[in-house]
C-alpha cells in the first residue's frame, strides 16, 4: 500500500531489535548487521533508524560496540507507531508529487479525489496497525520462522534461541571478514 519499502524496512528493524531484547541479550545491533538482514545498504538503515529514534522508538549507542536498541517495551509499541514515525519524514503516499495536466478533466480532479481516498485508506490501515504490537509481530515473525527452520533440530524455545545465537555469531564473523 505504501509506495516504497520504508515501512517494511522499519518494521524489519523493529522486529530485529524487539527480538534481540525479548530472546537474547538486548545489546545494540549495528547498521551493518541490520543491512545484511534487510539486504540493503547500511545508509538506508541509518536513515530509517534516525526517524525511529526521533519518534522515541529506538535509541542508539555510539562507539565500537554501538548500534540501535529498542527504547521501549516491545508490548508498548504498535505497528501504527512505526508507520507514524515514518510519516514525519515526508508523505508516504506522495500525493503532493502529483503533476497531472490541469488541461485535462481527470488531471484537475485526480489529486483531490486521491487525497480523499488516501485519507480513508490510511485511517483504516492505522486502525489495523494500532491493534498489533511489535512484540506480537516479532513473536509471529520469529517464532514461526525458527520453528519452521529448526523443527528437526530443536524442541524448546531455549534451544531455538541458542541456535539463533550461534547463527548470529557466524553472521557477525562473516561481516567482519567483508
Amino acid at each position: 500500500m505504501i509506495g516504497n519499502t520504508r515501512f517494511l524496512i522499519a518494521t524489519h528493524i523493529m522486529v530485529g531489535l524487539a527480538g534481540k531484547k525479548m530472546y537474547m541479550d538486548g545489546q545494540p545491533l549495528n547498521s551493518e548487521y541490520m543491512a545484511y538482514s534487510v539486504n540493503t545498504n547500511p545508509v538506508v538503515i541509518r536513515r530509517i533508524v534516525s526517524e525511529l529514534k526521533r519518534a522515541g522508538l529506538v535509541d542508539a549507542k555510539t562507539g565500537p560496540n554501538g548500534g540501535a536498541f529498542i527504547a521501549k517495551d516491545p508490548s508498548r509499541i504498535t505497528l501504527a507507531d512505526i508507520y507514524n514515525a515514518l510519516k514525519d519524514g515526508g508523505d508516504i503516499f506522495n500525493v503532493n508529487e502529483c503533476k497531472a495536466n490541469h488541461c485535462c478533466v481527470i488531471g484537475r480532479g485526480i489529486k483531490p479525489a486521491f487525497t480523499n481516498l488516501v485519507g480513508e485508506a490510511e485511517s483504516a490501515l492505522l486502525d489495523v496497525l494500532a491493534k498489533k504490537t511489535i512484540k506480537e509481530f516479532a513473536i509471529e515473525t520469529i517464532d514461526k520462522t525458527l520453528r519452521d527452520e529448526y523443527k528437526d533440530q530443536t524442541s524448546t524455545i531455549e534451544e531455538l534461541v541458542q541456535k539463533v545465537q550461534q547463527d548470529e555469531n557466524s553472521t557477525f564473523e562473516h561481516l567482519e571478514k567483508i
